[in-house]
């Protein structure tokens, strides 16, 4: 309907003083400075100025939200569009600009979500989600509408109206009488102190209200007639389609000559078919009125916004209640790669995302135990069979396998770990070093079945069963190694590792097999993934403080127990200077494997402890560099100096050792 006799640019109000059509929750705006309101209304409102769109304005004092918008003219007679869009959501403030968002001042990235409020792209537009009751779209140019929760009826303020099911009331009448568009907006003109806005209420001498060129007219009643528009017949009445054909009407004669606003005029009118439950068809009036879409997807009028998903976002169900929504879409069967950026792809050809760093489909990665395989985009973990690693370090401060550090000065040996059902157990011999708050590690011993011992003292000795040996030892259920001047390791077959470091001071690195969790006891703790249960003592009950679980995991009865006291942090000093034989070189990845004469003639044993398929163990310390060997003198030498090992019988360079006829 077109007000005659007062020249004001509003002319739909369906049902006049009735109810409003069940598509009334939303208010929108568009191209040539059209509205729509919450409750039907259709009017034009040239201005740069900016406003208040909706606002909640009820009878409590608390404004729950406030959206405002400003405009901008283009240049040459191209269609207006929203500069900026501000919004105070529950008290979190939006800025939405055309390349950018800011969050309480403070520019973010979409996707975005925090303080109720989410931030995502759905086709060609921004959607802003109020846990309060609000949705806005934008389509980052001239259109954006607004979609409030019912229960804000009656409660609204702004352009967009006062939401009361009643077109015209209140928002054109004051005191009884009609106003004009341009007064109902200077009601919420929002401008700031510096700043200046127009209002256009004549553009070149034209009234530009009074609009009857038969050839515009003729050609909006084909355009919103036309077929491409059959499927909304059903669902918008006569009246909405009448003020779509005035406002089509209207933008051909406004726009001098361009099409830019009237495809803007006619792209709402397929919104608003589209939230009414319509199926507008795909309409075009080449070449004005063409879509044009980024790499290889395709413009809809109505398309699902459940394919409206991508590589990196897999939220395929959180978005389909929308019904459809026109914008750029991927073919059927691919996904937008928002990844690599190679456009439209089928998923299972996506990459997945991990630290910033892409992972094309199959690639995976390791990480705390758990291998992530990307597959169609998603990552897929699993938890890995990982060992635990306890540490006594600085001769008294340990970290359990379950992560637990505390600080304990001992003076006696005591029970690192052990297998509760006895295979082994570990005893580390503790003394004090200096005064009574330091202690260092003098020995290492490992019990294994069989009464089996060996025992690792800070000098470097190994005793095997009591007996002095000569290194590298490889048994059926033990190897013992130096695997630098640094670190000796003794490897079991019962899922025990220890890598003891013997410069510059004793320490004690203690790795259990995940097959072992729930199954130890000692110093190290539990290993049950629980920090909590650490301090469990040797008769059963858990202490709350380190020194009497410690003093309960005493290996000699007659030591007396240390008692609970504070002192220095600050134990025995690391800081010593780092001096490696003549013939050996220093590295913090140093590898005994296949570094010693015996690896020339036999399989060396080094080579497949933890760390190995191809990645020896390394350790910081000396050792033999690339291409030279260690002797039984414990020198670094060439190949051709090293001796030659048959059994445990050793042949000097160039000479010649017979056993039972068969000559080396």
């Amino acid at each position: 309907m077109f007000l005659e006799g007062y020249q004001v640019p509003y002319y739909y109000t369906p049902g006049e003083g009735g109810s409003s059509h069940s598509v009334s929750q939303f208010c929108s705006t568009w191209g040539n400075h059209h509205f729509r309101t919450f409750d039907g209304d259709i009017f034009q409102l040239p201005s740069s100025c900016n406003y208040v769109l909706t606002s909640h304005c009820g009878q409590t004092a608390y404004e729950s939200f406030n959206v405002q918008i400003q405009r901008r003219e283009q240049k040459e007679g191209g269609v207006a569009y929203i500069d900026r869009v501000s919004m105070k959501l529950d008290g979190t403030l939006v800025l939405l600009l055309e390349t950018s968002t800011f969050i309480n001042n403070k520019q973010v990235t979409i996707p975005f979500s925090q303080h109720g409020v989410s931030i995502q792209r759905t086709g060609s537009y921004v959607k802003i989600t109020a846990s309060l009751g609000l949705v806005l779209f934008w389509n980052g140019a001239d259109a954006l509408w607004v979609e409030l929760d019912d229960r804000f009826q009656n409660q609204t303020c702004g352009l967009c109206g006062d939401f009361n099911g009643l077109q015209l009331y209140d928002e054109f009448m004051e005191k009884g009488q009609r106003i004009n568009v341009f007064n109902f907006g200077d009601n919420w003109k929002l401008n700031g102190p510096t700043e200046s806005c127009e209002q256009v209420r004549n553009r070149g001498g034209t009234d530009v209200w009074n609009c009857t060129d038969a050839q515009a007219s003729d050609a909006c009643r084909r355009l919103v007639s036309g077929p491409s528009f059959m499927g909304c017949q059903d669902v918008l009445d006569s009246e909405a389609f009448e003020a779509f054909f005035e406002a089509c009407q209207r933008d051909m004669c406004q726009c001098n000559g361009s099409n830019g606003c009237l495809c803007s005029t006619v792209s709402e009118f397929s919104r608003q078919c589209s939230h009414a439950g319509g199926t507008p068809q795909h309409w075009d009036m080449q070449p004005a009125c063409e879509k044009s879409c980024p790499f290889n997807m395709e413009h809809e009028e109505c398309g699902s916004p459940c394919r409206d998903y991508t590589c990196s976002s897999h939220e395929k169900n959180l978005r389909c209640t929308l019904g459809c929504i026109d914008g750029c879409f991927c073919p059927p069967g691919t996904v937008l790669d928002d990844i690599t950026g190679s456009g439209c792809i089928p998923e299972e050809q996506c990459s997945c995302l991990h630290d910033g760093n892409p992972f094309s489909p199959g690639e995976s990665y390791t990480k705390s135990c758990r291998k992530c395989t990307c597959l169609h985009g998603l990552w897929h973990c699993e938890d890995m069979d990982c060992p635990s690693t306890c540490s006594l370090v600085g001769g008294a401060h340990v970290t359990t396998y379950d992560d637990n550090q505390y600080t304990f000065h001992g003076d006696c040996s005591y029970i690192l770990s052990k297998e509760m059902n006895g295979t082994f157990t570990v005893v580390g011999d503790m003394y004090s070093c200096g005064n009574k708050y330091e202690s260092c590690l003098e020995a290492v011993t490992v019990i294994l079945p069989g009464a089996t011992t060996v025992r690792v003292q800070d000098t470097g000795m190994v005793f095997y069963n009591r007996l002095s040996s000569q290194l590298p030892l490889s048994l059926k259920d033990v190897t013992i190694f130096r695997a630098s001047s640094f670190y000796m390791v003794v490897h079991t077959s019962y899922g025990l590792t220890l890598t003891i470091q013997l410069t510059p001071l004793m320490q004690v690195y203690i790795t259990a097999a995940s097959r072992l969790r729930g199954n130890l006891r000692g110093l190290c703790g539990d290993y049950n993934d629980v920090e909590a249960d650490d301090f469990e003592a040797s008769y059963g009950l858990i202490e709350g403080h380190a020194v009497p679980f410690a003093n309960s995991w005493r290996s000699i009865s007659r030591c007396p127990d240390v008692p609970i006291s504070i002192g220095s942090p600050c134990g025995v000093s690391t800081e010593k200077g780092v001096h490696c034989p003549v013939s050996m070189v220093f590295s913090y990845n140093m590898s005994s494997c296949g570094r010693s004469c015996r690896s020339l003639s036999q399989p060396d044993p080094t080579c497949l402890l933890p760390g190995g398929g191809g990645h020896p163990l390394v350790v910081e310390g000396c050792g033999c560099a690339a291409g030279t060997f260690l002797n039984q003198k414990g020198q670094c030498v060439g190949a051709s100096l090293c001796p030659c090992y048959v059994g445990e019988h050793v042949v000097g360079a160039g000479h010649i050792l017979t056993i039972r006829g068969a000559t080396w």
